[in-house]
């Protein structure tokens, strides 16, 4: 008798999970999922608040990249250059905000930094792998997913 009520049980399990919806992943043309965060200096940024204004590239980092490190004070340049045009946004994922200060002080980065601590941005914009830079339109659709700084250059220039 244990055997059959384990076996329904397994058979139940399994159906369970068999009826979840699969998760659908961005795509370029997508409406960009919102959220907000903390920045470095306590307040929280909303991405909506942060496209009202302009396009946005969020760009996700960690300290511990070797990738990261050389694309930043570019980022920080473009972010000068272009600030009438795009914000450029940095989420560093899933670092203390001590650690997170103290690397963006140190290269010297002057755009916005945010704190996505969980992760769980990085996570609904699909972030396999660090760094990642999107880039969002004024009306909050996904232009690009995976831009490298040589993409974003060339998107700033021609406009």
């Amino acid at each position: 008798m244990n055997k059959v009520v384990i076996l329904f049980l397994l058979i139940l399990s399994f159906s369970i999970l068999g009826c979840e919806q699969k998760r659908k992943f961005l795509a370029v043309g997508d409406n960009a999922p919102t959220f907000s965060l903390l920045d470095l200096d306590g307040n929280t940024i909303s991405l909506g608040d942060l496209l009202k204004a302009k396009e946005v590239i969020l760009s996700f980092w960690a300290s511990w990249c070797p990738e990261c490190r050389p694309q930043m004070p570019i980022l920080n340049g473009f972010a000068k250059e272009y600030r009438d045009k795009i914000e450029i946004i940095g989420v560093n994922t899933g670092e203390a905000k001590k650690t997170v200060m103290s690397f963006v002080k140190d290269i010297g980065i002057e755009y916005k930094i945010l704190l996505d601590t969980e992760g769980q941005v990085a996570k609904i914009y699909d972030v396999v792998g660090v760094p990642t830079n999107v880039l969002i339109n004024k009306e909050g659709l996904i232009k690009n997913l995976n831009l490298d700084v040589r993409g974003m250059e060339s998107y700033l220039r021609k406009e």
